[in-house]
């Protein structure tokens, strides 16, 4: 079983590993050589463009300016942390990754993939630095007018790699649907399950995580902060899981 969330707007840049994270080996993105070219592309952006590129007010168009200034392609400096940990709001707050032990962090390694507008597709402990690139940016560059045209191919083959490697054939997507459709899904080989819900799919990925997950039925036992499995509204596609407190659909 193969996992995919999405990143977040807001990042924790001044993260402290905690201890269990100091125990497992931080790694580096597969793709920074893409990373890098569109680097070059947003160093070149005058702010005004940025701005209205991105949809940002002048003092955030300013910080990302200089974010992208300061990238480094080796990640080695202090700035750069674990993504699983770089990443905060509402999804992240259920996934709670500095909670994790080491042999969680292992599963995740292994099991959890991050989708990236600036690094394509992240492992939980690739050293990442401060951004912010969301995959529906209308980025113009060789490959096409958008991130998704400069992406496509790149993580479809990713993903198929990370299950080529798992010998799995179950992909869970707990992304939004804006990064989720950077994969060319006819391309995938594997059975993709949907479960939506913001900060739910943060508490998923947590409870196969901490569970070490391996089956599609083992999902339907997720009963976290009043969640719980309505087969009947399910099907083979997707999930469905409605929170007891509101008695409202929630998946």
């Amino acid at each position: 079983m193969f996992v995919l969330l999405s990143p977040a707007k807001k990042l924790d840049p001044s993260t402290n590993l905690p201890a269990a994270y100091c125990e497992v080996e931080q790694t580096l993105p597969a793709y920074l050589n893409h990373s890098s070219e569109l680097i070059q592309i947003l160093k070149s952006t005058s702010l005004v463009d940025l701005k209205k590129l991105m949809d940002l007010s002048p003092a955030l168009a300013q910080l990302n300016q200089q974010r992208y200034r300061d990238w480094q392609v080796d990640h080695q400096h202090a700035d750069a942390h674990p993504s699983m940990l770089m990443f905060a709001g509402d999804v992240y707050s259920g996934l709670q990754a500095p909670t994790f032990s080491q042999a969680d962090i292992n599963f995740a390694q292994q099991h959890l993939g991050i989708l990236s507008g600036l690094y394509g597709l992240l492992k939980p402990m690739d050293r990442i630095q401060a951004h912010r690139l969301e995959m529906g940016t209308a980025l113009v560059t060789a490959r096409g007018k958008r991130l998704y045209d400069f992406w496509y191919n790149i993580i479809t083959s990713g993903v198929n790699e990370r299950l080529q490697q798992l010998k799995s054939s179950i992909l869970i997507n707990l992304a939004s649907q804006e990064y989720f459709n950077v994969l060319q899904t006819k391309a995938i080989e594997a059975k993709i399950i949907s479960f939506y819900a913001k900060k739910a799919r943060g508490l998923m990925a947590r409870f196969i995580i901490q569970n070490r997950i391996q089956r599609i039925e083992d999902l339907q036992k997720f009963n976290e902060e009043g969640y719980w499995f309505n087969a009947e509204a399910s099907d083979e596609a997707n999930l469905v899981f409605y929170r007891q407190e509101h008695n409202n659909q929630q998946g």
